[in-house]
């Protein structure tokens, strides 16, 4: 079954968009694969495997997490209310992203929080919210395997996914899960160095909202279109 998602997704120009995609392996645009960047002392490791969970989902950072469109929604209601969403909002800028380890994953993270950023996730969140359909109990079980707090468990609840609101934390993610430390720790390393080269260390325009679609559960996730901010 389909499923779409809101994501900010880097204007296609810049270099971290082009290296966010080139370390996954695949343009989300386009579909096309792409050639990963080499990280020096890293050679032999299989970036497949590495990086299978976030080359599914594409480049991203999570707004509103993947929904499939609750009974009486139509794609065309939701192209819509993106529009109207990007009517009101503002460009802005984050100081400074840069990889950086995030649990047992290397992402890409705001290594200075932004206001902005949180209230633009806290109004995705709310605003796509009538086009959710309600979880089954089997994706309710899923995401409590990961040990949720009460606060969490809430949101799960409310809004169908436990990392949003007071719990949202900026991140475009960059691999599957790691459970060595040495590994990971050498990974974000060799990645920032890599990032550095590439130009996509440091500020980060926000100019607008991505919708992203799924059209099966073993399908990758396409941007079909983007929405500039129009405020």
């Amino acid at each position: 079954m389909t499923r779409y998602a809101i994501y900010f997704a880097p204007d296609r120009e810049s270099p971290l968009w082009r290296f966010g995609n080139a370390w996954l392996g695949r343009d989300v645009e386009t579909g096309e694969p792409l050639i990963r960047p080499s990280l020096s002392g890293l050679s032999g490791l299989n970036l497949d495997e590495l990086t299978a969970s976030p080359r599914l989902y594409g480049f991203h950072a999570t707004l509103k997490p993947p929904f499939r469109l609750s009974e009486g929604c139509s794609f065309a209601d939701l192209i819509r209310t993106c529009e109207d969403f990007v009517s009101t909002q503002k460009s802005f800028n984050c100081p400074m992203v840069a990889p950086a380890e995030l649990g047992n994953f290397v992402a890409f993270k705001l290594l200075v929080q932004s206001k902005s950023m949180i209230e633009l996730a806290a109004n995705a969140v709310e605003v796509f919210e009538p086009f959710r359909a309600p979880q089954t109990e089997k994706e309710l079980a899923k995401r409590r395997l990961a040990g949720l707090t009460g606060r969490q468990e809430e949101n799960l609840l409310r809004w169908g996914y436990p990392y949003v609101m007071e719990d949202f934390r900026f991140h475009m993610t960059l691999t599957s899960a790691i459970a060595a430390d040495g590994l990971r720790s050498k990974l974000t390393a060799g990645l920032i160095s890599a990032a550095e080269a590439a130009g996509a260390v440091g500020p980060m325009e926000v100019s607008g909202v991505s919708l992203y679609e799924q059209v099966g559960s073993d399908q990758p996730f396409r941007l079909i279109r983007r929405f500039p901010f129009k405020g």
